[in-house]
């Protein structure tokens, strides 16, 4: 299994997430999140379904499947080989259990993926979504468009815009609103 190393894992963006274990740990960082609390939920998975799937053991080894292999192109018979199992009853089991499809789970699960990427780095947005398992940029405007409601590129966009609003640490008010007069004026 190749892995992508320019996408982030999940026990990356998720540091209490315990892949062996597949538990939370406890530490200074995440002190809020009990030990039988799931890792935070990812922006476009609801935090019901989330749940469910961290709790299920099935559902918990097909997601580390689909974070080892973000980058990939991931069909049903390969998670369902992952977690030993016949593709037809693990789709039923998956579907049974957090009451979506693996394969709708695993575009919301690339589309957060895509968008924690999207608000970290400067790369092009192809590049990120190859890197997110994405190889047409027809279905990932897609996707997109229909979890976010717009295009990834007016979402980049819009995030830019409101980190250019923000205070900077350790500037007064006055100060930080001399620095956005600046910025403006030279745009």
């Amino acid at each position: 299994m190749k892995t992508n190393s320019h996408v982030t894992p999940i026990t990356a963006q998720f540091p209490h997430f315990d892949k062996k274990n597949i538990n939370v740990k406890a530490n200074s960082s995440t002190a809020r999140i009990s030990s039988t609390d799931p890792a935070p939920c990812p922006l476009f998975i609801a935090p019901d379904v989330w749940r469910r799937v961290y709790y299920h053991s099935v559902a918990r080894r097909a997601l580390i499947f689909l974070d080892e292999n973000v980058g990939e192109p991931i069909c049903l018979t390969r998670v369902s080989a992952a977690v030993s199992m016949e593709t037809t009853a693990f789709a039923r089991a998956f579907r049974r259990n957090t009451g979506m499809t693996f394969m709708r789970f695993a575009q919301a699960y690339r589309i957060s993926v895509f968008v924690a990427r999207l608000e970290r780095s400067d790369d092009p947005i192809t590049i990120i979504a190859q890197e997110c398992g994405f190889n047409s940029l027809v279905t990932l405007e897609r996707a997109f468009k229909k979890l976010v409601g717009q295009t990834p590129s007016s979402y980049r966009s819009q995030f830019l815009e409101s980190q250019l609003l923000l205070p900077v640490s350790g500037m007064s008010g006055e100060m930080n609103h001399a620095k956005e007069r600046r910025q403006s004026a030279n745009s």
